[in-house]
């Protein structure tokens, strides 16, 4: 009769307490947390996902637990990619299920306020940043200060993402510079490839060197790709 209560004090505790096997399982929810923590951390900036659909048909929750979600290196990221999950099954036991993530892919671009013509150097008033589906490029920009205060070296269109192509530095053409000699003269154009000796502002008189000739001449910057001799 005294030793009653302690029985029943060990049966509560004891039904309190999962068993080890128990503990190990995969939930549809662990499933579907361990697919996006991988998609947000290895796919392009902005990936999310928006639902998974097992490639064969799996039963959850699974005995085991994962160690591992991994994509097929020579496969690109794109709204419907596959990945395998890697679980451990048992002690030294491990198996593995393929699933088809089905993706969104959004991304922050800089785009332009208004048309931005060549040669005008980008304030902060002349672009914003946007949210846009799709993947993201290496091409774009995602940031404000990776272009204001550059020159527009192509012309961009209101509401277009603005693109390495469309800027460059914002500096004047230095030493070694690769640029074009232009000769006009009363419809007459002549270009020859030359080479900055020195700096130069828009304006100035510097030496180029004439790569066609290999001679020194002395020409006006026009822009940071153009100077202009007379003739």
């Amino acid at each position: 009769m005294v030793r009653a209560p302690w029985i029943a004090l060990f049966a509560a505790l004891a039904a309190a307490v999962p068993c080890r096997a128990g503990a190990q399982q995969i939930t549809e929810q662990d499933l579907r947390r361990a697919l996006a923590g991988y998609v947000r951390e290895h796919g392009p900036a902005g990936t999310q996902l928006v639902d998974w659909q097992a490639a064969r048909a799996i039963s959850l929750p699974l005995p085991g637990r994962i160690v591992a979600v991994e994509k097929d290196p020579s496969e690109d990221w794109g709204p419907r990619t596959t990945l395998c999950v890697r679980a451990e099954t048992g002690p030294g036991k491990t198996d593995s299920f393929w699933v088809i993530a089905q993706l969104r892919f959004v991304r922050t671009v800089v785009v332009a306020c208004r048309n931005l013509p060549i040669g005008h150097r980008i304030a902060s008033g002349d672009v914003r940043l946007e949210v846009r589906e799709g993947a993201g490029r290496d091409s774009e920009y995602g940031e404000l200060e990776e272009v204001v205060g550059k020159e527009i070296y192509r012309p961009v269109s209101q509401n277009a993402c603005l693109k390495h192509m469309h800027v460059r530095e914002g500096r004047s053409p230095g030493p070694g510079d690769a640029v074009i000699i232009v000769a006009q003269k009363e419809g007459l154009r002549i270009e020859a490839p030359g080479r900055l000796l020195e700096a130069g502002k828009e304006g100035d008189r510097v030496r180029v060197l004439n790569v066609a000739t290999g001679t020194e001449v002395y020409a006006t910057v026009v822009d940071r790709s153009t100077v202009a001799v007379s003739f």
